[in-house]
């Protein structure tokens, strides 16, 4: 029998959570089908075409003209679909949801992954149109994928709840539990995250400034690193840019700090710094409680509230104890629930690639897992 194909899509200009998840999962699904992608980020096509994904560059056009991707994507999606034999388009992002009558026209299937959730307490006209078109869009798909239960809660609202699949961002390798160090002269806090109020760096500057002997290493860019720089003045914080591979700031810190406000679907950094068994200090988004088991494997704070963040941050410093069991947790949480090896079960599932059962040790972790319609 012929291996399906499956073209990705994506239109995105910036480099983040979305696009490594894309990476991630053409590792995932590599000898399982004929893999495409239509793309114009250089980083992404670099990884992509390491997994040995066949890509079809798309200009990247940029500031007023970065409208004119979806235009030119429009117009060729046709040509790819019935000159590659496209059996399954999966599509990424909420403008790109735009695209999915083209799809559905040629009699192609249609996957949609959701990753963010619109809960957030500043709107705006843009943020309202992009949630209005994912959410049109996903009505068209035969299947949408939410990277969270916490995301299916609220895509559900919009569509029919039998579409829905429950498959959990994970990490592609968990490095064996460390019992943590003990603090230093200065205790290491870490942030991981683009540059935007949304991710909550704000909170945390706000909550060290008067906390004794911490230092702060943000790693990150994005369009309000001038902003953050400005307040981070008199403070001992490192602004250390983007990189690709984190794993040595994770390795240095004490605390990991995830202040994310909102849009949230299932942060890739959030698994990946308990993956590390550092002791984490996150929000308590729905998304975050879910994947804490509610507080169990991270402290919680209250969003948005820079003193409540400041309190339980003093009391992670003062306790180590406390800091020794919820690394304990988290490492143990991401082993269980959210592997390389649950997701390529659930993903061949959802592209009816056929069954791929569990490695020994693994189990479901409750994911809902439902039939295509």
């Amino acid at each position: 029998m012929p291996q399906r194909r499956i073209l990705f899509l994506h239109l995105g200009n910036d480099f983040g959570g979305i696009e490594v998840y894309l990476a991630n999962l053409a590792a995932l699904l590599h000898g399982e089908a004929r893999l495409l992608a239509c793309c114009s980020h250089p980083g992404l096509i670099e990884r992509l075409e390491a997994q040995q994904v066949r890509v079809l560059r798309l200009p990247r056009w940029r500031g007023p003209l970065r409208g004119l991707r979806f235009v030119a994507a429009a117009l060729v999606l046709p040509w790819v679909l019935l000159r590659y034999g496209i059996d399954t388009v999966h599509i990424n992002g909420h403008w790109e949801s735009a695209l999915l009558p083209v799809c559905r026209l040629l009699g192609r299937e249609a996957i949609v992954t959701r990753h963010q959730t619109w809960a957030v307490a500043q709107r705006s006209l843009k943020r309202t149109l992009s949630a209005w078109v994912a959410n049109a869009g996903a009505r068209l798909a035969g299947r949408v994928v939410c990277v969270s239960q916490a995301v299916a809660d609220e895509a559900g609202r919009h569509v029919a709840r039998e579409r829905l699949t429950v498959i959990p961002n994970w990490i592609a390798a968990q490095p064996p539990f460390v019992e943590p160090a003990a603090i230093r002269r200065k205790a290491r806090l870490l942030f991981v995250g683009r540059m935007t109020v949304f991710k909550g760096l704000q909170l945390v500057l706000e909550a060290i400034r008067g906390l004794p002997n911490v230092q702060l290493t943000a790693v990150g860019e994005g369009p309000q690193l001038e902003d953050f720089r400005r307040q981070a003045r008199g403070l001992d914080v490192d602004f250390a840019g983007f990189h690709r591979d984190v794993t040595p700031f994770y390795r240095a810190a004490d605390i990991f700090l995830m202040p994310s406000t909102g849009l949230e679907g299932l942060p890739l950094v959030s698994l990946e710094a308990m993956g590390h068994g550092l002791p984490c200090l996150f929000s308590d988004l729905p998304v975050h409680r879910e994947i804490t088991g509610d507080g169990r494997a991270a402290a919680l704070f209250r969003t948005g509230d820079a003193a409540d963040l400041r309190r339980r941050l003093a009391a992670l410093l003062d306790d180590a104890a406390e800091r020794a069991r919820l690394a304990r947790a988290a490492h143990a949480m991401v082993q269980s629930h959210y592997t390389a090896a649950v997701a390529r079960r659930a993903y061949i599932e959802a592209f009816q690639l056929g069954p791929a059962p569990l490695a020994a040790g693994q189990r479901d972790a409750g994911l809902l897992i439902t039939k295509p319609m």
